[in-house]
């Protein structure tokens, strides 16, 4: 009987491991790619709810493998953050100057350290420090 319930106990044990998958360790590479603005959060006291914008191009961003934010001309995001938490793990954003956008120069903003991402598959719902909350899809 001990023996038994040993054998069903190791199948047991060995069928719940589940192997990590890259979702659960995100990295640059992982959402690497342009993302469009599909939807943004609206709503007040916990009747929110998603609402569909149209298509603007200035609200693509590009994620480069190298840890780089920029927008759809391949220039720096303006009010970039030093860093982002994607499902929980921080990581640092890069800059280099050759990608610097001039018309951030015309940009009054106000710095967020981080912004956190909610990423599964190819969609990211990015909160910013005030709250605002966007989702995007992968192109």
């Amino acid at each position: 009987m001990l023996r038994q319930l040993s054998v069903l106990l190791f199948l047991f044990l060995l069928l719940s491991c589940k192997k990590d998958s890259d979702e659960a360790t995100p990295n640059f590479a992982s959402i690497s790619g342009t993302w469009r603005l599909a939807e943004i959060e609206k709503g007040t006291y916990g009747k929110k709810f998603w609402e569909k914008v149209d298509f603007k191009p200035s609200e693509t961003r590009i994620f480069g493998t190298d840890g780089t934010i920029l927008d759809k001309d391949g220039l720096a995001v303006c009010c970039s953050p030093k860093n982002v938490l994607i499902n929980g793990k921080t990581l640092d954003v890069r800059t280099n100057p050759s990608l610097t956008n001039p018309l951030c120069s015309l940009v009054d903003c106000i710095y967020c350290e981080t912004w956190e991402m909610e990423w599964k598959n190819d969609e990211i719902i990015v909160t910013y420090c005030d709250g605002a909350r966007y989702k995007y899809l992968r192109n």
